[in-house]
């Protein structure tokens, strides 16, 4: 059975959802919602999936996201593990 919640519309036409229902149905700022209008005059809201962030074009996966942490590090430690590898299979 689905949950009823009593909301109120404030001002500018913004949904106020109680922080416990927000907590507890998972909504978190930056979700986008679809409103679906029912026959009967209702509404309903459903959360629409967040797009993955991971991309593949011309056989390489990418990431379309924003990088979490210091980038230039991580490139900078793949390289000496690259090179190690290389190094190690060539025998230099």
């Amino acid at each position: 059975m689905a949950e009823t919640l009593q909301v109120s519309l404030g001002k500018p036409g913004w949904i106020d959802l109680p922080r416990r229902s927000r907590e507890r149905l998972r909504l978190v700022p930056g979700m986008t919602l679809r409103v679906e209008a029912g026959s009967d005059g209702g509404i309903s809201l459903r959360v629409l999936p967040e797009p993955s962030p991971r991309v593949e074009e011309n056989g390489w996966l990418g990431h379309t996201g924003e990088p979490a942490g210091d980038l230039g590090r991580a490139v900078e430690r793949d390289r000496e593990h690259r090179r190690a590898v290389l190094l190690e299979r060539t025998g230099l």
